[in-house]
């Protein structure tokens, strides 16, 4: 089952919202012996990521979640506001800063090694990054609107979207290979929204009344959407296999079934919300 991984702000807590979305906590943990003012959250699989404002770290929290802090840096000299965090497939940092409203490529999980860095052209009040893809997904306030990096990172904008008539101030954003998810303080609710990008809310839930301040937000089954057979090297619950030779879309745009010839016989796992195409010789 999908969850959502959340930052509540106020109440200084780590939150997993059960399904896409239900309104049950299923775990919360408090964060505030370690940071008062947490802010981006992340999700690998195996631990949780997130980042505070009050050290200026970023931090590498036990499972899902524990209170045993297991790494942290100290990354104010780079930038001292730091506004959310993710984790890609390849094993490095992607997070976002506000005081010179850039986007940071940090190596490992985690290390003070800069890998690149990107000037958020255009947006003021950078609020979170997502790492799902080869693109980068990340949400500015001061713009209302979700953006499309290309790559990790470059100048190019492959795309942006104006999310002000669904909350006026983003604070969290995460991709799970379908939708986008966002997270908004002017109404205090999480959001699936259709694509990359529309304004389509597909799903939605109120969680003012738990924290009305919600930062951050990760897809709870993080990491490699797609690949070969040779890269499932997790288990997984199958919910449902369809065996087909005849193509079936949505592809990824990057997908190739191995050699790439037309008629190679495609399977099509569907792991709670996401879906996973290999080839087959």
């Amino acid at each position: 089952m999908a969850r959502a991984f959340w930052i509540g702000k106020n109440s200084k807590k780590l939150f997993i919202q059960s399904g896409d979305f239900t309104s049950t906590i299923s775990t919360s943990q408090s964060i505030s012996g370690v940071d008062t003012d947490p802010r981006g959250i992340a999700w690998d699989e195996v631990n949780t990521q997130w980042c505070g404002q009050q050290a200026s770290k970023l931090y590498l929290t036990s499972g899902a979640f524990t209170s045993t802090i297991k790494d942290s840096v100290g990354i104010g000299s780079r930038d001292s506001s730091v506004e959310g965090i993710s984790s890609d497939s390849s094993g490095h940092t992607p997070w976002c800063g506000q005081n010179d409203d850039k986007l940071y490529y940090y190596s490992g999980r985690l290390t003070s090694t800069i890998k690149d860095s990107q000037a958020t052209t255009g947006e003021s009040n950078v609020s979170d990054i997502s790492a799902t893809g080869s693109d980068t997904p990340w949400s500015g306030g001061g713009q209302s609107k979700l953006w499309l990096t290309s790559g990790r990172f470059t100048a190019t904008i492959k795309t942006s979207i104006s999310v002000s008539s669904v909350d006026l101030n983003p604070r969290g954003i995460s991709w799970d290979g379908i939708d986008t998810y966002m997270s908004g303080v002017t109404v205090g609710y999480l959001f699936r929204l259709s694509g990359q990008f529309t304004t389509t809310v597909k799903d939605s839930e109120n969680v003012s009344s738990i924290d009305e301040d919600p930062h951050g937000i990760d897809y709870g089954a993080a990491g490699k959407r797609w690949g070969t057979y040779s890269e499932l090297t997790k288990t997984f619950t199958v919910n449902a296999v369809l065996e087909t030779d005849a193509p079936v879309p949505p592809r990824p745009p990057d997908y190739n079934p191995d050699t790439g010839t037309p008629g190679n016989r495609m399977y099509i796992i569907a792991i709670g919300h996401e879906v996973i195409y290999f080839g087959e010789h």
